[in-house]
């Protein structure tokens, strides 16, 4: 695992994007935020969540889960929403 940044006590609220890749998050707080994941190495440890946050997958992350998909999976939330995924342009 590469060396990761540290993120700690932050609250990511809504209209904020929390970026997991190459990220280390201690005692955080994802309080409804854009979670956005490419399938890069990250970790968390303490952290919570308030309100549901959005889910975003791009790249690899995002390949994945086509995969996934195709294979006949279905990939829901607790709260049985869709996560999203987005090519970047």
């Amino acid at each position: 695992m590469n060396e990761l940044e540290n993120i700690d006590g932050k609250v990511f609220a809504p209209q904020e994007t929390a970026v997991l890749d190459g990220r280390h998050f201690v005692g955080c707080t994802f309080d409804g935020c854009e979670i956005a994941y490419s399938g890069g190495d990250f970790a968390h440890e303490a952290s919570t969540f308030g309100r549901p946050c959005s889910l975003v997958f791009y790249g690899a992350a995002h390949r994945t889960r086509l995969v996934l998909e195709w294979a006949g999976y279905s990939i829901t939330s607790p709260v049985g929403e869709q996560p999203q995924t987005k090519v970047p342009q």
